[in-house]
């Protein structure tokens, strides 16, 4: 399953710039620079959690089980003064946020990245929910919300 996705000018006062040259349509590729003011966004493609599912044998044998491999995944805050800015969850433990603020873990486990809070507090939230002291599995587009920052779960697609 291939999808295109197409950037269009709409407006010649504002100039779509991708790449740093100008366009008026473009078919995006993974690591396009969208620039958009003083702003720039990284293209990145993310699968649809049922196409990355259908990647993952249910009962892989006992010999493949530790060859199983998960796609890797980031984190991508979504306004303010970082916005675009990609966490890497490539380690299999991420730490996010402070001690003010509320810690969060991110842990990629062989069924998938989960969420777990170091200490409960009503200002983490996973899609506007509070995580509890339970870890939660992240599914693709989950927003995760800590410091009334809100960052975008996703995979990323595997060559």
């Amino acid at each position: 399953h291939n999808s295109e996705s197409i950037i269009k000018q709409l407006n010649a006062d504002f100039p779509l710039m991708i790449n740093g040259q100008r366009h008026s349509k473009h078919l995006l590729k993974n690591g396009d620079t969208i620039t958009i003011g003083k702003h720039r966004i990284i293209y990145n493609h993310a699968e649809p959690s049922s196409l990355i599912q259908q990647h993952i044998p249910k009962q892989a044998p006992e010999n493949q089980k530790n060859q199983l491999t998960l796609p890797e995944a980031n984190l991508q805050i979504m306004p303010g003064k970082h916005i675009g800015h990609i966490v890497s969850l490539k380690k299999n433990m991420t730490r996010i946020g402070n001690e003010s603020a509320g810690i969060i873990i991110v842990t990629r486990r062989k069924d998938g990245y989960f969420a777990s809070v170091l200490k409960p507090d009503d200002r983490i939230k996973i899609n506007d929910r509070a995580l509890t002291d339970k870890s939660q599995l992240l599914k693709n587009s989950d927003t995760i919300l800590i410091n009334n920052t809100p960052m975008q779960f996703s995979y990323t697609k595997t060559s």
